[in-house]
C-alpha cells in the first residue's frame, strides 16, 4: 500500500472522491496512488495539501522510500 492509499483511507474517501477533491481525474488519481505514474512537485504539493498532515509531498514524489504495510485481508463472515 502506498502512503498516499492509506491517506485516502483514513479520510475514509473512495478514489473518486479523492479525485475530486484534487479536482483531476480519477483514473489519473488511482494511477498515482497505485504508483504507476509519477507526479510533479506542483502536483505533489497540492495532493498533500487537500490530505493535510496524513501524507507529505515527498511520500507522493518518492513513495517507494516510505513503505507501508500491507492491506489486512477480509475475512468472510460466517452464516
Amino acid at each position: 500500500m502506498t502512503p498516499l492509499k492509506a491517506a485516502r483511507l483514513k479520510k475514509g474517501w473512495t478514489v473518486p472522491q479523492a479525485a475530486a477533491e484534487i479536482r483531476i481525474n480519477k483514473g489519473n488519481y488511482y494511477r498515482i496512488e497505485m504508483n504507476q505514474v509519477g507526479v510533479g512537485p506542483a502536483l505533489a504539493d497540492k495532493i498533500a495539501k487537500v490530505f493535510g498532515n496524513l501524507v507529505t509531498r515527498d511520500q507522493i514524489l518518492f513513495p517507494d522510500d516510505y513503505p507501508m504495510p500491507e492491506e489486512e485481508p477480509v475475512e468472510a463472515k460466517a452464516s
